[in-house]
C-alpha cells in the first residue's frame, strides 16, 4: 500500500495489524485481503492510542482501498540495536563529537523498549566487534550499555576505523531467527558507509525478503573546518 494517512494527526510504536480489501474495478467474491504492520506516533513522538479504521484512509496507486479492521499484533517483538563507533563518530579538530549523543539515544531507546520487546545489541566500526544476542536476555544488553557508558577509555579504544554499516545491518538480520515484520533493526549512525563488503542492493533485497523493518537514526554534528566527504554526503541519503 503506497499511502496511509491518519486524518489530522502526525503518524509514525506500538505495532498494529491493518487489514484492507484491495481496490479493483471488478471485484468478485474472492476479493483479496492484506494484513500490514503499522505503527502510530504523534508530533511529540508519543504512541497514539484508540485509533479506529474510520480514522484512516489508504490508497494503492492513487486508488482508494477500504480499511476493515485495526487490531494489536500478538506476535512477540524483537529488536536489534546497532551502534556505529567508526572514527567519524568521534571528533577531529574543530568538530563536535557524535558518540555521546549516539550512546545517550541508545540508552533511552533501550529503557523505553525493554519491557515490551526482546532486544539484542551489535557494536561496529569497520566490523562488528561486540555482540549481545537474544539468548543473553535484555538485562545483558542493558548491562553492556552501562559498561560502555562507564568506560572512560571506550572512545580512545573503540571510536576509530571505517564504517561497515551495511555489513552490520546484515549481521543484525542473522540474529533474527525466522524473521518477520514483527522484528526490527534500530541503527544509530552518521551514515558514512565506506567499508562494507556487501552492496546496497544486497541489503535491500535481504530486507525485502525478510520483511524486517529498518529504522535508522542519523546523528550529525559540526564539521569544523572541512567539507563533507563523499561517504558523508551519499550515506545518509541512501
Amino acid at each position: 500500500m503506497n499511502d496511509l494517512g491518519y486524518k489530522g494527526r502526525c503518524c509514525v510504536a506500538f505495532l498494529l495489524v491493518l487489514c484492507i480489501v484491495q481496490y479493483g474495478a471488478a471485484q468478485d467474491a474472492s476479493c483479496q485481503h492484506r494484513s500490514l504492520p503499522v505503527s502510530f506516533r504523534d508530533a511529540q513522538n508519543l504512541p497514539i492510542q484508540e485509533i479506529t479504521p474510520s480514522d484512516l484512509e489508504g490508497r494503492i496507486h492513487g486508488n482508494p482501498v477500504k480499511i476493515l479492521s485495526l487490531v494489536p499484533d500478538p506476535r512477540p517483538l524483537r529488536i536489534v540495536l546497532i551502534l556505529d563507533t567508526s572514527g567519524s563518530t568521534g571528533s577531529a579538530q574543530g568538530e563536535s563529537e557524535l558518540w555521546p549523543l549516539e550512546l545517550s539515544l541508545a540508552v533511552d531507546f533501550f529503557v523505553a523498549n525493554q519491557e515490551r520487546s526482546r532486544m539484542a545489541l551489535l557494536v561496529f566500526n569497520d566490523r562488528v566487534y561486540n555482540e549481545v544476542d537474544f539468548s543473553s536476555g535484555n538485562p545483558a544488553v542493558g548491562n553492556e550499555l552501562q559498561r560502555i557508558a562507564a568506560d572512560r577509555n571506550f572512545v580512545k579504544k573503540n571510536i576509530k576505523g571505517r564504517t561497515a554499516l551495511r555489513d552490520a545491518i546484515l549481521q543484525g538480520l542473522q540474529l533474527l531467527d525466522h524473521p518477520s515484520s514483527a522484528d526490527a533493526i534500530y541503527v544509530l549512525t552518521d551514515g558514512g558507509e565506506n567499508a562494507s563488503t556487501h552492496k546496497e542492493s544486497d541489503l535491500n533485497q535481504r530486507l525485502a525478503i525478510t520483511s524486517v523493518r529498518l529504522f535508522a537514526v542519523l546523528v550529525y554534528g559540526s564539521l569544523g573546518f572541512r567539507n563533507r566527504t563523499p561517504e558523508e554526503i551519499s550515506g545518509p541519503r541512501a
